[in-house]
């Protein structure tokens, strides 16, 4: 997905189109550091690596969209799922455990907010991965960040990037745990 995203970035600036602001989801955010000049790419592809070897490392999960807005899920959650991604207002992406999940998406089954699995094997922005941050914090080590060049959404604020949003370890760190807001 990486690849692919920034790939695409490259043939459009090949082209003569260059961005005037930059919005990525998840990993692609990790695209849009680099287009944005907030990482280089040989950095950005060993931690792109780094974050699917420790999510395969981490404990197994799944993901699952409910068609319902982040306050409301919230309170559904209990005390092992999180919110890992707020994707617009009425569509929010819950993390964790597969039997949390399995009973979610049991309860809203049969209502108007029946939840969609989304295939993917880890629960990606949650606590699952929290014995996994050290790691990658630790992968950061050497990494030189660079400026934004062009003006870039942070997910993690839900808004324009502001002072070390993009460019700095604990930022990408916070982004491997905390919910997406897109």
């Amino acid at each position: 997905l990486f690849i692919l995203e920034y790939a695409y970035a490259q043939h459009w600036q090949s082209w003569g189109i260059t961005p005037d602001a930059i919005l990525a989801h998840s990993v692609g955010e990790y695209a849009g550091a680099v287009t944005a000049g907030a990482m280089n790419l040989v950095d950005a592809l060993r931690i792109v690596t780094l974050r699917g070897q420790v999510m395969d490392a981490a404990p197994a999960g799944a993901m699952t969209t409910v068609p319902k807005c982040a306050p409301a899920v919230e309170k559904m959650l209990g005390e092992h799922l999180d919110i890992a991604a707020i994707n617009m207002a009425e569509a929010t992406v819950v993390s964790g455990p597969l039997a949390e999940i399995e009973a979610l998406e049991a309860r809203l089954a049969d209502t108007d907010h029946a939840a969609r699995r989304i295939h993917i094997d880890v629960a990606a922005h949650s606590r699952q991965l929290d014995g996994q941050l050290d790691r990658f914090r630790a992968g950061f080590d050497g990494v030189r960040f660079g400026k934004l060049t062009v003006p870039m959404v942070s997910s993690l604020r839900g808004g324009w990037a502001q002072g070390d949003d993009i460019a700095s370890a604990d930022y990408w760190v916070r982004h491997l745990r905390h919910t997406v807001r897109f």
